[in-house]
């Protein structure tokens, strides 16, 4: 039967091949909600996300008991294929096709949220919320994100990642002050290794001698602790970028010259 076949699926090992696994599910079982919806589940963990996709579509076509985690895992879902290109969130050009993807997201968010919004399911279900926020915001609607993200953060107020975005949310509405605030609550949290970076850049925008000093010191003590390699050079950079403002150009130019020892070729490192 379809919860029989739903639990098998849940059982084969992480090596077996999505295709493998759906082969082995009776045909006649495979578009039941239940299945559909544990074939999406292990798609998502194998990170083919059109499949995942493609198959809580069908889940949710086929579900009669208007189930809320069907719509929030593709709403979940259609945002993550849109934000695997991270550029979007710093170059903001969206397309129609995008632009209508990220509605439809909102709208099986919203609507799986509001099944489940005055129960106590809510408390296990934050990241619905919070990724409304983040369509929300990429759609321009500043206001809307930063409710969206207080209703998570008021479930879940200790949250690396939803206070990180609601940093964000902050300084993108002008409110340094308090961007700067929750960033510190998070520097040396390991789910957001690039807050320090976040916070040093805030800081290096007030343009003044204590913000400046203060922006170095956070950027050297990441450097020290955190060996991420492509934060690295990304502190790296804004570490000189740091010593330029302050008019310590020796000390700027020492990181460059560092920086083009250990990549020659890279003309990000020519400063």
């Amino acid at each position: 039967n379809d919860l029989a076949n739903s639990i098998l699926i849940q059982t084969f090992p992480d090596s077996k091949s999505l295709e493998d696994i759906i082969t082995g599910v009776p045909e006649t079982y495979r578009n039941s909600p239940e299945v559909a919806y544990a074939i999406s589940h292990l798609a998502r963990k194998k990170k083919t996300l059109l499949e995942a996709k493609k198959w809580l579509e069908i889940a949710i076509a086929t579900d009669k008991e208007n189930i809320p985690y069907f719509k929030g895992d593709l709403g979940t879902v259609i945002l993550e294929i849109i934000t695997e290109d991270k550029s979007i969130f710093y170059f903001n050009q969206i397309d129609d096709i995008k632009k209508d993807a990220l509605n439809k997201a909102i709208q099986l968010l919203t609507d799986a949220w509001e099944c489940i919004a005055n129960t106590d399911i809510r408390n296990f279900r934050p990241s619905w919320i919070a990724n409304r926020a983040i369509a929300k915001e990429l759609l321009g609607d500043l206001e809307g994100a930063i409710k969206d993200i207080e209703i998570a953060l008021d479930i879940e107020p200790s949250d690396p990642i939803f206070i990180k975005h609601s940093a964000i949310l902050s300084c993108k509405s002008n409110n340094n002050q308090k961007a700067k605030e929750l960033l510190k609550k998070i520097l040396f949290s390991k789910e957001t290794p690039e807050a320090s970076l976040l916070l040093a850049e805030i800081l290096r925008e007030e343009n003044n001698e204590n913000s400046l000093r203060e922006a170095i010191r956070i950027i050297k003590e990441f450097l020290k602790n955190n060996s991420q390699t492509s934060l690295q050079e990304d502190a790296n950079r804004l570490l000189i970028e740091l010593y330029i403002a302050s008019k310590d150009f020796e000390k700027a130019k020492n990181i460059s010259d560092s920086m083009r020892a250990l990549d020659p070729t890279s003309i990000l490192n020519l400063v």
